[in-house]
């Protein structure tokens, strides 16, 4: 298999998980006023995921370009680092994203109750 095809595909779901990350980044920003104290904590995990997915990216180029050039021992080194900083920013980020989901919203008032007609009798 062709060096840029088997990066291309290499590539191609982690471009697709931006795509997605990038699109609830863009409605988290919009929606940040009715997020209320969630928002900076879902922005900020979201930015966290995009920036281990660009940095997934940025491996999978630098090793499969250079992996002829890589000893056994730097390439160990090379993918030890990059999973210990992946799983770092995976975790961090999906926490604060999952911390958003459940943090109380600040200028969200509850919907009123539906009143019952004038001269309805009560259940």
């Amino acid at each position: 298999m062709d060096a840029s095809l088997f990066q291309a595909a290499a590539t191609l779901p982690r471009l697709l998980v931006i795509a997605g990350l990038v699109t609830a980044l863009a409605f988290a920003i919009a929606r940040r006023r009715s997020l209320g104290r969630a928002s900076p904590l879902a922005i900020t995990g979201i930015a966290l995921l995009i920036l281990e997915s660009i940095l997934g990216i940025a491996i999978t180029l630098y090793v499969y370009s250079g992996f002829r050039m890589l000893r056994l021992g730097n390439y160990m080194t090379v993918m030890a680092v990059h999973n210990l900083v992946s799983a770092v920013l995976w975790a961090v980020g999906m926490g604060l994203v999952i911390a958003a989901v459940f943090i109380g919203r600040d200028g969200v008032s509850p919907a009123p109750a539906a009143h019952s007609p004038p001269g309805d009798p009560l259940p």
